[in-house]
């Protein structure tokens, strides 16, 4: 099975491929790609297209469950499902992954801090972030990487981060941390892991969820791991 496209697409095939054996190609046409970047699949389409037909490897990725529908990259709340929900399709056409951080930007409440109840694993945490994201791979690894190496894909855990950068020093610091001191604790950035299942709840407001860079609805937002959930074509690993 391919699929051609961004990761709206690829959730849509990957859905029906859920405890299946059929591998999954994918074609990586649209603005984010998510795991395509994590699994180093080609972003040329013949490179794409030669890796499905050619010698490759198979690996089993986990998956992120919120209701009766899998994802496969993050589930988050906060400034991000914002900066989807304010990206036009047009400034995606014109300036790509760039597109969403200055939709971000233009956000008056990007550094507002909100409570939240974190449930990992049904033990409950009391946190003030800007942003909780939920992630299948992990983000604090060598080399630098938003995505992780792909072994985090298919872990059995569920990677938590929460953001408390409140001003426009602590972010930078933040991006310093996460692309050029990658591999180490980040200020503004914790990190806890979930075996089982992950819970976002809300104070007051119930702020806008993203699941694979879609809006998904509102928080209380719970995420259930699915362990191995689809096979997936990737590039050998290098000798």
């Amino acid at each position: 099975m391919i699929s051609a496209g961004g990761d709206g697409t690829l959730v849509g095939v990957a859905n029906g491929l859920v405890h299946g054996s059929v591998p999954l190609g994918i074609l990586p046409l649209g603005t984010a790609n998510f795991l395509a970047r994590a699994l180093h699949i080609p972003f040329k389409l013949d490179e794409a297209v030669e890796l499905m037909v050619g010698e490759h490897a198979i690996i089993e990725v986990d998956a992120l469950q919120v209701g009766g529908r899998c994802y496969f990259s993050n589930v988050s709340v906060g400034m991000s499902p914002k900066a989807v929900n304010a990206t036009r399709a047009s400034d995606k056409r014109l300036f790509g992954r760039f597109a969403y951080l200055i939709a971000m930007v233009k956000q008056s409440t990007i550094f507002q801090l909100r409570r939240y109840v974190l449930g990992l694993d049904g033990r409950r945490r009391w946190i003030r972030a800007s942003e909780v994201m939920i992630s299948n791979s992990t983000l604090m690894e060598k080399p630098s990487s938003l995505s992780g190496p792909p072994a985090t894909l298919c872990d059995g855990q569920l990677e938590v981060y929460v953001v408390t950068a409140r001003t426009l020093s602590d972010y930078m610091r933040l991006v310093w941390d996460l692309f050029l001191r990658s591999g180490g604790p980040s200020a503004g950035l914790s990190h806890w892991t979930a075996r089982t299942s992950a819970r976002i709840e809300a104070f007051r407001r119930s702020p806008l969820v993203q699941a694979d860079g879609e809006v998904i609805g509102h928080t209380p937002v719970e995420v259930h791991l699915v362990p191995r959930a689809i096979h997936v074509i990737m590039p050998k690993a290098k000798p």
